[in-house]
């Protein structure tokens, strides 16, 4: 029986460290899936199914490839577009239709005021 270990060490916004037994590995994650110097998976949306995919082994460049995958990395964050949504919880509302009215001209950006996914927004609210 093989011996396996496994931490992720978080960073922040979506960049991690990986430690197993192979060594240490940078990472950037997102929603739609991850990238480190050993490769990259993509999630399909459909839950427990990804396409995965390893850099072959013959090109392995250590420290070239991990100084090429950081700086990458950074390029990418610093170009991410960050989200001009202005942070609301239901406590900020006094009315259910004030509170609705909010998360109807931006659901992606309110989508936390509707706990249900049933389209109404904060249903605890007097109307």
């Amino acid at each position: 029986m093989g011996f396996r270990f496994q931490k992720r060490i978080k960073l922040g916004k979506g960049l991690g460290i990986n430690v197993s037994k192979s060594g240490i590995t940078p990472s950037y994650r997102t929603k739609k899936g991850s990238l480190s110097s050993k490769g990259y998976s993509l999630r399909t949306g459909i839950p427990g199914l990804s396409y995965r995919k390893s850099f072959s082994k013959s090109s392995k460049g250590g420290c070239l490839s991990t100084a090429l995958l950081l700086i990458m990395l950074t390029a990418i964050i610093s170009c991410t577009n960050t989200s001009d949504c202005e942070s609301k919880t239901c406590s900020d509302f006094s009315t259910q239709s004030e509170a609705q009215a909010t998360y109807d001209s931006d659901r992606d950006c309110y989508d936390n005021l509707d706990s249900d996914n049933d389209g109404i927004a904060c249903e605890n609210l007097p109307n």
